[in-house]
């Protein structure tokens, strides 16, 4: 979890109240791709690294073609675990769909994902994650996976106006630590 930031003085107070090191992240309703965007900086270790970060951010995405920032977001620096993808969408065609995959900046590069209809028993999301990169990195402890992804699908599954909820990247911690979320998109048809 992180703090919204609408300057920088916010921005440094957030981050000594965390603790360095720290992420900073643009938060901005049509900027869907941060990294791409320019709009993420990582593991910034003090308050000058914090101040030019928030400069060369606010920067990369004015840039971006008609965007609106509402702030940036300062949260902890989470340098362990296995990056996942998780998700529900819900398709014209379809219906309710659940994700699953290798997670973080590995989204794009492996196109490592799984899709299926939900509802789901559990052991049918497991046999999905399985076929999965990001299934032999875990190492076959995919409980964590299964129940975010049985969430999410309910959710899509009994609100309409849900249109999509994604986790990426969802750091799975090791020795049974659990998860972090370290972004998510919502995306509501109102």
């Amino acid at each position: 979890a992180g703090a919204l930031n609408k300057n920088l003085a916010q921005a440094l107070a957030s981050a000594e109240e965390i603790g360095y090191p720290v992420v900073l992240k643009i938060v901005a309703r049509n900027i869907i791709h941060k990294t791409e965007a320019g709009g993420v900086m990582l593991n910034l270790g003090n308050a000058e690294e914090l101040a030019c970060a928030y400069k060369r951010i606010t920067a990369n995405c004015k840039k971006a073609a008609n965007s609106e920032i509402e702030g940036l977001e300062v949260s902890k620096m989470v340098e362990e675990g296995i990056y996942a993808i998780v998700g529900a969408r819900r398709d014209p065609v379809f219906g309710p769909l659940v994700i699953a995959g290798s997670g973080g900046i590995y989204v794009e590069v492996f196109k490592d994902i799984a899709f299926r209809r939900y509802p789901l028993s559990n052991e049918e999301i497991t046999r999905m994650i399985r076929q999965t990169k990001v299934y032999d990195l875990l190492k076959g402890k995919t409980s964590p996976l299964v129940t975010i992804i049985q969430t999410l699908g309910s959710l899509i599954y009994q609100c309409p106006e849900i249109n999509e909820i994604e986790i990426n990247p969802l750091a799975v911690l090791s020795n049974g630590k659990g998860v972090i979320a370290l972004d998510a998109k919502i995306n509501i048809c109102l």
